[in-house]
Parts: C-alpha cells; sequence; structure tokens
C-alpha cells in the first residue's frame, strides 16, 4: 500500500497486476465490510487492471490499510494536511 501522488496516468509496475485509486470513503468502505472487485467497480470505483481478474473476489485490506482507515477517523484534519503539503511539493 502507498500513498502517492502523480502528475500523468497511473499504471501497474511490472509485478503488479493491478491498483486501487482509494479516496477516504473508498478506505473506510473496504475497511468496514466484505466488497467484492465488482461490486467495488458498480460503486464507481477506480481500478487499473493490467490482466482480467476474477471480479468476485473479496478486496481484503491488509493491516496498513485498516491503520490508515482509523488514523482517518482519528486524524482527519492531519491527513489533509499531509495531502495538501505533498500537492505543494
Amino acid at each position: 500500500m502507498y500513498i502517492s501522488l502523480a502528475d500523468k496516468e497511473p499504471c501497474p509496475s511490472s509485478e503488479s497486476q493491478g491498483l486501487l485509486l482509494l479516496s477516504p470513503k473508498d478506505i473506510e468502505l473496504i475497511c468496514s465490510r466484505q466488497i467484492t472487485l465488482n461490486e467495488f467497480l458498480n460503486l464507481n470505483g477506480l481500478v487499473k487492471i493490467k490482466e482480467n481478474f476474477n471480479q468476485d473476489l473479496v478486496l481484503e485490506p491488509f493491516p496498513q490499510l485498516l491503520f490508515l482507515s482509523n488514523l482517518l477517523k482519528q486524524e482527519p484534519e492531519h491527513i489533509e494536511q499531509f495531502i495538501e503539503r505533498s500537492k505543494q511539493e
């Protein structure tokens, strides 16, 4: 899991098969209940996939995403400040 900002359209690197481009709302959704890739796409989730995936697979958050979800709930203003500073650099 990475937090990043890109000037160009993001795409999966050679070892990655896909990217989920998550908003804070997406993070909360994935961390609060089981959701499949297909359900995420139907909710207008942003995904960049190299190859065909089984879209019925459940998206399972790693501990880093669960931690970020908790940070967003507890310290939303700090996260927003971090994002704004990143855009300025």
